[in-house]
């Protein structure tokens, strides 16, 4: 993947792709591999079985529409391990704000 832009959230990263998909890594490690870098494995977070990241422009979307509560439960349920609620509040407000 070519990334377009990276930016540091409080609690992690988010970066778009030239397509302008979303990703967030919560470190920097998982930021390089989420790049195409050769990276030692980690326990890094992956997307929960179902999920990918067609559903951060969901979360954008739900935030968009004043719905800040569903796009914050939306992300936590998106990853494994399942992201903290100060995580993804925080993350939220990087994606959309």
């Amino acid at each position: 993947m070519k990334l377009d832009s990276i930016r540091v959230a409080q609690n992690g990263f988010v970066l778009e792709d030239d397509y302008g998909n979303l990703h967030v890594a919560k470190t920097l490690l998982e930021s390089a591999q989420l790049a195409g870098e050769s990276v030692p494995s980690s326990g890094s977070t992956q997307y929960t079985t179902g999920f990918d990241s067609n559903d951060l422009n969901n979360v954008k979307h739900h935030f968009r529409e004043n719905r800040k509560i569903d796009a914050i439960k939306l992300l936590r349920d998106c990853f494994t391990p399942r992201l903290g609620l100060r995580e993804a509040k925080d993350l939220v407000e990087t994606l959309c704000g």
